[in-house]
């Protein structure tokens, strides 16, 4: 029997089933023991979440099976300062990844990657950019799809749950934008 590739969907933060996005964010981020806690609740992911977020979710059949978010930078509270060098006003911030763990392995978060940098893209940004802790294994992860490390900062147990000291990366990526976006900021 051949395994059905996933649809992907570009939504809006309206359009998004929430017990459906949390119960994903929550699931993969189960498998690192030192998180102390959910990564997300119904009642906490909005506040994750701006109207011009857009979210990336792979569906099977009617299941969400992965999901990312997207948001231009200057819409998320960043430290400009861990980004040297990037102009966040044609940064476009990719967060909320996650893919059931049951699926994992399959190449879903990728597809959810690569989708994200098509709508930087299509926005005209010139860099896509994320945070991700080197403990769960994310950084080289990202490093595979040319994803360089911009900084380095320390977390101490506790910061977001974690039961242990950690390694936040910053990242990024440069994006060619789509030559007929090119220095045309829109929504996403």
């Amino acid at each position: 029997m051949t395994e059905q590739r996933p649809a992907l969907r570009v939504l809006s933060p309206g359009e998004i089933n929430v017990p459906a996005t949390v119960a994903v964010l929550n699931d993969a981020f189960r498998r690192h023991a030192f998180l102390g806690t959910d990564r997300t609740s119904e009642d906490t992911i909005g506040e994750e979440l701006h109207a011009s977020s857009r979210l990336v979710q792979a569906f099977e059949g009617n299941d969400l099976v992965g999901t990312g978010a997207v948001t231009p930078a200057l819409d998320e509270d960043l430290d400009a300062a861990k980004f040297p060098g990037i102009d966040l006003s044609h940064a476009l911030y990719f967060g909320m990844a996650a893919v059931r763990r049951d699926r994992m392995g399959r190449g879903l978060g990728a597809q959810i990657l690569a989708a994200s940098e098509r709508v930087a893209r299509q926005r005209g940004d010139t860099h896509i950019i994320l945070m991700t802790v080197r403990e769960m294994g994310n950084v080289a992860y990202y490093h595979r799809f040319a994803y360089e490390t911009v900084s380095v900062h320390e977390l101490p147990a506790g910061y977001w749950g974690l039961t242990i000291p950690t390694h936040e990366h910053a990242m990024a990526k440069i994006i060619i934008p789509h030559p007929d976006n090119q220095g045309a900021q829109g929504h996403v």
